[in-house]
């Protein structure tokens, strides 16, 4: 297919509401020899709240006999956002299970079919030996990876356009199904993304160093106020970056309908900023004087009736939080900081390539796009080699951050519960693949007052989780962790989702349908602490907690304002072996150490070793390496 060609097809396809002929299309141009089937069965029971129906288009085998279907999903809309993703990557797991498959293309497409979801799930066999000695797939519980791209109308697709052109191109290779894995690579997009960014980062820097050069006032008060202009440049780009993450939900410039009454959260432009810049919204001169700043500092950070703002004639949440409060406390309404409306040009040009989303990804489930963990890679690239060694600033594989996070959560359950270590392992390693076979076998002793049928007991959270689900939902309600050098919040944000995801667990065996929204605001109100010697990194762990609040939030009506997190992560030096004489700490309140302890301390470090050499990244801070 030639290039023009290619890219109508692609366009056509990604920039669209969902649409069956054109997705069968696509899949044509992309496997070349494709025989559409168009197979459709029954809903399993216990996906049947999350999912209403589904279809095989066909099968495709590569070159070394590797078998991906693709399948068409239409989802069901759920409260609960976090169970949802897991139900549906079951589904697909199961799916492919049964049907012996090793992995699918998907489109997750609902009612509203604008945005839609273009995935691929494979499958992660273990692999052990039999009594002959043969190595085989251990297929009992075994989860599945998703990789997705957000697409449809209101999503760039950039990403997704550009990494399938040249496979949709080429006529005379078949591709094989680690070149589709690796079109859906998360790697490329976080290269890009940074290098993008750092650029936008350095002109945005040297045009302050211009204002503060030509203007006496603007460096005066700079000066009064001990603002840099990197750190002043830094938390723009953040507050830029997160509006980009907020304008998705709809819940910025409101307008108000034929009848003149506000229209519902929800309904606000996708691309608010880039109205604002086009002057759609409102007239301007200069925009960071006029729209920007009081933006920021004023329709964001004021609490006013019904969420109305004059200024642009539109509902803008009140959202408070310390990241739109003036950067330490600088005179925005008194001070003219003249920047070059080319700048914010530039900005949301490359800003609008990407796609943005609030949702942190994990090691199953992954969407391509720029996320919040990537702010915090983009911090760490930032800094000056030099500083990153002082400061011990250097990213730690998602992976590695995973493992450590499970690994506190399965030590705190099993230091203060009876239950046994396999069974708590169970639970927080594999909860969330059981979930599925969990329901069910719920489902099942309600209707058969107690009594379960074709369920395989190997499958579902352990009896003992069962039993003991009140005790551990209270313990991880009380648990209190501190990362005395947070960095970007990596380990933080991890432990808040490994809670929701094991508490989200739990709600199963109560019954009661758990808000995330509320779950993950008192998580973070009252278990999570953490301290950086280097403020931006502080100001970017912030950033995360509160888009880790609006992710899964639907309605704007039920969020409530940020809150403010000054307390919880702080700027300064918790290494401090002492302060003015004063011994900060008292080593014997330690205790004379276990000696199986240094044992678990070996096989911890052996194990995280190997997965630094897994990723090829063996690389290790001092203050902020949590092995």
């Amino acid at each position: 297919m030639d290039l023009q060609s290619t890219k109508k097809l692609l366009d056509n396809t990604f920039n669209s509401n969902f649409d069956l002929n054109r997705f069968i299309r696509f899949i044509k141009e992309l496997f070349n020899k494709f025989t559409i089937v168009q197979r459709s069965w029954g809903v399993w029971k216990e996906y049947q709240d999350y999912i209403d129906s589904y279809q095989l288009l066909g099968s495709y085998q590569d070159n070394s006999k590797k078998i991906i279907d693709v399948l068409v999903i239409k989802l069901k809309r759920t409260s609960s956002r976090v169970r949802a993703r897991t139900m549906q990557r079951n589904f697909v797991a199961k799916y492919l299970g049964n049907a012996d498959k090793d992995a699918a293309l998907v489109a997750f497409y609902g009612d509203d079919n604008q945005d839609w979801r273009f995935s691929f799930v494979k499958m992660e066999y273990d692999l052990v030996k039999d009594e002959s000695g043969k190595v085989k797939p251990v297929k009992e519980l075994t989860p599945a990876k998703r990789y997705s791209f957000l697409v449809g109308v209101n999503e760039p697709n950039h990403t997704c356009r550009s990494q399938f052109k040249d496979l949709v191109r080429r006529e005379d290779t078949n591709p094989s199904l680690e070149e589709i894995e690796q079109a859906f690579s998360i790697d490329n997009v976080t290269k890009e993304f940074f290098l993008e960014y750092k650029e936008l980062f350095l002109k945005l820097e040297e045009s302050l160093q211009k204002v503060i050069k030509k203007d006496k006032h603007v460096k005066e008060e700079f000066e009064a106020k001990n603002i840099s202009t990197v750190d002043f440049a830094k938390k723009l780009l953040g507050q830029i970056v997160f509006i980009y993450f907020l304008q998705k939900k709809g819940w910025l410039g409101i307008q108000k309908d034929e009848s003149g009454r506000f229209k519902e959260w929800g309904t606000g432009p996708k691309k608010f900023l880039r109205k604002l810049f086009d002057k759609d919204i409102v007239p301007y001169d200069n925009f960071f004087n006029e729209i920007l700043e009081p933006l920021f500092y004023e329709a964001l950070a004021t609490e006013r009736d019904d969420d109305y703002y004059s200024r642009f004639n539109c509902k803008i949440p009140f959202l408070n939080g310390g990241l739109f409060e003036p950067i330490n406390d600088y005179d925005w309404a008194g001070t003219e900081i003249v920047l070059d409306n080319s700048i914010f040009k530039n900005i949301f040009d490359t800003f609008d390539r990407f796609n943005f989303t609030v949702k942190e990804d994990e090691p199953l489930e992954k969407e391509v796009a720029v996320d919040p963990e990537m702010l915090g890679k983009v911090f760490e690239n930032l800094l000056e080699i030099k500083d990153r060694k002082s400061k011990g600033a250097f990213y730690t594989p998602r992976e590695i951050v995973h493992y450590m996070c499970q690994q506190s959560l399965i030590n705190y359950l099993e230091t203060n519960t009876s239950i046994s270590r396999k069974d708590i392992e169970k639970f927080i390693q594999m909860g969330d693949v059981a979930l599925d076979q969990t329901i069910k076998a719920q489902e099942q002793k309600k209707k058969y007052h107690g009594k379960t049928f074709d369920i395989d007991e190997s499958l579902v959270i352990p009896k003992s989780i069962e039993r003991n689900y009140e005790e551990i939902d209270e313990l991880l309600k009380k648990i209190k962790i501190v990362d005395p050098a947070c960095g970007s919040g990596a380990f933080l944000i991890g432990m808040l989702n490994e809670i929701i995801k094991a508490r989200s667990i739990l709600a199963v065996f109560s019954n009661k349908d758990q808000n995330i929204y509320d779950t993950k605001r008192e998580i973070i109100e009252n278990c999570l602490y953490g301290v950086d010697i280097e403020s931006s990194a502080v100001e970017i762990s912030k950033l995360r907690f509160w888009l880790s609040l609006v992710v899964d939030e639907l309605d704007m009506k039920n969020i409530k304002p940020l809150p403010n997190l000054d307390h919880k992560i702080m700027c300064g030096n918790s290494l401090l072996e002492e302060f003015e004489g004063v011994k900060l700490f008292d080593e014997r309140l330690l205790g004379e150490v276990k000696k199986d302890v240094s044992f678990e301390v070996k096989q911890i470090e052996k194990e995280i070793d190997k997965l630094y050499k897994e990723k090829g990244e063996v690389i290790r801070g001092k203050s902020n390496n949590k092995t």
